[in-house]
């Protein structure tokens, strides 16, 4: 049923004249229910409704928007946060430049996550209020606890302006999730069911309009 939901809107099988919304979501135990509707472009005839259930969710992101595409991955940027052995970046020593540094990190960071986490969201957590530049400002320090996957990159600039550097492997239990994105909403599950609750004759409800 996922599939087929999944497919019926990339293939656009209403002639591409439909968009979605998610219209109710609720929490029950351990589980998201999200209620997707399907309508016909620039009228609010309904097509389709789908129950997801994300069992087991661990986080989400829910913007009120149109959706423009949907998909469901195993393996996503989102997924770092469970998937990936987590680490401990430390530098030492004094940076050739540390502006440009600052600059080329945040550069690495947008070009890795694709905008889907915070630049800040892994730094050290005592920055607080303070910025980066008190970070490298002293001659050592920790600079952010993550994915290695991202840390490593991180390693590499720092490196790149002199600095030396170490990382510490944190024990972390890595947990099978996966995720679905729709435009810039997300959610994070063990599983997603999905199960058609409504569905009109859509050719009786095109010759309507």
């Amino acid at each position: 049923m996922m599939q087929e939901f999944i497919n019926k809107f990339k293939q656009a099988v209403f002639e591409d004249d439909i968009y979605i919304r998610p219209s109710h979501i609720s929490e029950k135990n351990e589980n998201l229910i999200i209620t997707f509707d399907v309508f016909l472009y620039g009228t609010e005839k309904l097509i389709q409704s789908w129950k997801v259930t994300c069992k087991n969710f661990e986080n989400y992101k829910l913007v009120n928007e149109f959706i423009g595409d949907i998909d469901i991955f195993q393996d996503h940027v989102l997924l770092w946060e469970y998937t990936e052995l987590h680490t401990a970046l430390f530098y030492n020593g004094k940076a050739n430049n540390k502006y440009e540094l600052i600059g080329e990190l945040l550069s690495k960071h947008l070009e890795i996550t694709k905008g889907w986490i915070d630049y800040n969201y892994y730094l050290n957590k005592s920055l607080e209020w303070k910025s980066l530049d008190w970070l490298f400002s002293g001659d050592s320090g920790l600079v952010a606890s993550g994915p290695s996957i991202l840390l490593n990159e991180y390693k590499n600039i720092l490196e790149k302006f002199g600095l030396k550097t170490s990382i510490i492997p944190n024990k972390r239990q890595q947990t099978k999730y996966e995720v679905i994105t729709f435009n810039s909403s997300y959610v994070i599950a063990e599983e997603f069911i999905f199960e058609l609750i409504f569905e009109s004759n859509i050719s009786e409800s095109a010759e309507s309009i």
